[in-house]
């Protein structure tokens, strides 16, 4: 009798192929999504584990970098112990406080770090830290005139602005100077 409906009813013969097909379509799409749900999952882990790792490795090369500064200043702390036990006169005392000031120098030198000139200079705030100042009509208006302490620098980034007095002329002597140098 089934056969017989199926023949007398040839559109839901058709009807029931096409819902075959799909739901067939469906469960492939769904098949798909899962896979792509597993592989995004996947990444999301890997690319977390790779953020993990990498920040691991930038610790590590941080340490390496503390440990090796900390080897040199330990051997230039040895040649201060050296120095302080050894029983000389003042002036073989100075000369090696001298070698290891060099030593020190050449431990900022090798990574990078130098001191940057101030005396002379237009005083500027992104270098310079003003802490006197000064009213000399003989130098020039925001020039340092003297340095307490030196600034220094990491390549072109600023470690400690150099401490400074700067020569601040009034207003009204500033213009004089002003005029007296037009002519």
């Amino acid at each position: 009798m089934e056969d017989q409906e199926k023949i007398n009813d040839p559109g839901k013969s058709k009807d029931s192929q096409a819902l075959d097909t799909l739901t067939k379509e469906l469960e492939e799409i769904k098949k798909t999504n899962i896979e792509y749900l597993d592989q995004l999952k996947r990444l999301q882990a890997d690319f977390e584990n790779y953020r993990k790792r990498v920040e691991k490795e930038f610790e590590e090369i941080k340490q390496q970098g503390k440990i090796n500064i900390i080897y040199e200043l330990l051997q230039i702390i040895d040649n201060f112990e050296l120095a302080f036990n050894n029983e000389q006169s003042e002036s073989e005392f100075k000369k090696g406080i001298e070698l290891i000031y060099a030593q020190l120098k050449e431990l900022l030198n090798n990574n990078q770090v130098s001191e940057f000139e101030s005396l002379g200079q237009i005083f500027d705030p992104n270098f310079h830290q003003a802490i006197m100042s000064a009213n000399d009509p003989e130098k020039n208006n925001n020039e340092i005139i003297e340095v307490f302490q030196k600034g220094y620098k990491i390549n072109d980034q600023i470690l400690r602005h150099a401490k400074v007095k700067v020569n601040k002329i009034d207003d009204c002597m500033s213009k004089e100077q002003d005029k007296s140098e037009e002519k």
